[in-house]
């Protein structure tokens, strides 16, 4: 039986592999800031939390998720010491999630391993190299809807490829989406999500 020369290219394994690999690197980094037992969830929890205390049910609805797994992520958070559950002064009924002291400090210090595992990535590759990536994963998302999510949560560079180190860079400068096209033409990302930052 004749083997195939093209075989397929298996972008999501790599993608799940990259994945794990990045949250086990900041499991590491948060294990040796002195903040053992980081979960995946952690840094989008946090980020939302550290901008103000939410109920239940607006956690549930700020991640998409359901109230039973935001009740389930808020009693983690908890068992940890990073949270506590307070009364809304506004409505009794409600919930809420509020962080402790070491819980922001976990917030700012999963930021900061972010940032700096986000520079030892980019220090390895060239600009225009960040630029094909950032195209390349913005075409995972299955259509016009879910990727303008996307570019609206995470913006794409406003800024220019720095240095023009390749001769074909300029094809992911910031330009329109052509009808039919399944690739962005943008610059890097260089700008964080826009989730709250710590103070």
């Amino acid at each position: 039986m004749a083997t195939d020369a093209n075989p397929p290219y298996r972008f999501g394994g790599l993608l799940a592999r990259a994945r794990r690999s990045w949250v086990e690197q900041i499991r590491e980094r948060m294990q040796q800031a002195g903040f053992p037992g980081y979960r995946q969830s952690d840094a989008w929890v946090l980020a939302l939390l550290l901008k103000r205390p939410l109920a239940i049910g607006q956690l549930g609805e700020a991640m998409s998720i359901s109230r039973q797994a935001a009740r389930q992520m808020a009693d983690g958070l908890v068992e940890r010491g990073y949270a506590t559950f307070g009364t809304d002064e506004a409505d009794a009924r409600r919930t809420l999630v509020v962080l402790t002291r070491r819980g922001k400090a976990y917030g700012r210090a999963i930021w900061t391993a972010q940032d700096a595992l986000d520079e030892t990535v980019r220090s390895r590759v060239s600009e225009a190299d960040l630029a094909a990536a950032d195209a390349v994963l913005r075409a995972v998302f299955p259509d016009d809807g879910a990727r303008q999510r996307v570019d609206k949560r995470m913006p794409l560079s406003e800024s220019p490829l720095s240095g023009r180190e390749a001769g074909d860079a300029d094809q992911y400068q910031a330009g329109e989406r052509g009808k039919g096209e399944s690739g962005y033409r943008y610059g890097p990302p260089v700008t964080r999500p826009a989730c709250p930052r710590p103070g």
